[in-house]
């Protein structure tokens, strides 16, 4: 084989290699196909080549149309495609509705592969409101018959997007657990909208345009760590992603750093750094609470006084008295002591003061009192 044949091969291989590993798995993704004769009814167009409903009416936009669903002006606003010729658009708050938009990837995400998502929203200069909640979620199943779940990937909290100008890109990493092929677009959360132009329409209307879900990180890392939780019945526990991560998921629930968790359980959270990834599955199970400490019975110099709250204590305050109720040491839940433990063997007294959480979140308060055997 002739050198010019040779170098023409690794070429060849080279833009095959680097199209497959950053191929973008979403048909249409810019909006630029669209439908010869489509229905201009009072709702709009409800779908696009390759694009449909998830809920709602999303609307679609395009040179080629006329008004109400031209470019750049139409019935939701004026805007500038982000590239191309057309977007698409749905609204993301106005009271207990929301548009979801949804797409088939033109093949099922691997098991362990990480995903790069993003899209670009700008909202509608026509909206009354703005917010934070716009995202996307990757699904298992068909068209027909997935169930919406919380967001893979989202706008950062509290990060509320106001501008009705520029576009801005909602970006994230994904580990797919393997079989997605459904990616929504929308607000999948139930959180608030910030007024910002009082005689605008009652809602955030965000248009949408260049969606991508692409591989990424073909090396990456990934650290798998297990944690076991306690908790209360009837209360509530913290679980929390490892802290400073560039995103976090909480796989099939949220996308914020911690989550609260009210029922026993598995709960695994995907903390990224860059092409880094953090693994940690919590396993929480109840155990009985009644608002009590573990005190040791007999004290020596292998049994060492160590107190140990139930999971639904708060805070504590131990006293340890002689036998003619003389305080001899004290020590609270923050490990704040005074005076001293006993060297002399003899029987001794104590009395707790707790603060717990009990069913339902209430907050309670006990004291309770025994007797300890100090043995040297």
């Amino acid at each position: 084989m002739g050198t010019r044949a040779y170098i023409a091969g690794i070429i060849l291989f080279l833009a095959k290699f680097s199209i497959l590993s950053g191929q973008n798995l979403v048909p249409n993704p810019g909006f630029e196909e669209y439908l010869e004769n489509p229905d201009f009814s009072p709702s709009g167009i409800n779908s696009a080549p390759a694009w449909f409903t998830l809920s709602g009416t999303p609307d679609f936009y395009h040179v080629e149309y006329p008004f109400p669903n031209a470019v750049p002006a139409n019935f939701r606003g004026t805007q500038e495609p982000a590239s191309g010729d057309g977007y698409a658009g749905i609204i993301s708050f106005t009271g207990n509705h929301r548009e979801l938009l949804g797409v088939e990837l033109t093949r099922a995400l691997e098991p362990e592969k990480v995903y790069q998502v993003s899209f670009k929203v700008s909202l509608s200069g026509r909206s009354k409101f703005a917010t934070d909640d716009i995202g996307a979620v990757l699904l298992k199943g068909t068209r027909d018959s997935i169930m919406v779940k919380s967001m893979s990937v989202r706008n950062d909290e509290g990060n509320i997007i106001e501008d009705t100008i520029r576009w801005i890109t909602i970006s994230g990493k994904y580990l797919a657990e393997g079989g997605e092929q459904i990616l929504g677009i929308g607000n999948f959360d139930s959180g608030d909208g910030k007024m910002i132009k009082a005689d605008g329409d009652g809602w955030a209307y965000f248009f949408i345009d260049d969606v991508e879900v692409i591989e990424a990180c073909p090396d990456f890392s990934l650290e798998r760590k297990e944690v076991e939780k306690r908790l209360c019945e009837g209360t509530i526990i913290e679980l929390q992603g490892i802290p400073d991560a560039e995103s976090y998921n909480w796989v099939g629930r949220h996308t914020f750093r911690n989550l609260l968790a009210r029922k026993a359980g598995e709960y695994t959270v995907n903390s990224y750094f860059d092409c880094s990834i953090v693994q940690t599955r919590f396993q929480v199970q109840y155990e009985p609470c009644d608002c009590t400490l573990n005190i040791p019975s007999i004290v020596n110099q292998i049994n060492q006084l160590e107190i140990l709250p139930a999971q639904n204590v708060i805070s504590f305050e131990f006293y340890l008295v002689d036998t003619w109720g003389r305080p001899l040491y004290q020590i609270n839940s923050n490990g704040e002591e005074d005076g001293f433990i006993p060297d002399v063997s003899a029987p001794y007294f104590w009395r707790a003061r707790m603060t717990c959480i009990a069913e339902n979140d209430q907050i309670i308060e006990q004291t309770k009192t025994g007797k300890m055997m100090v043995q040297n």
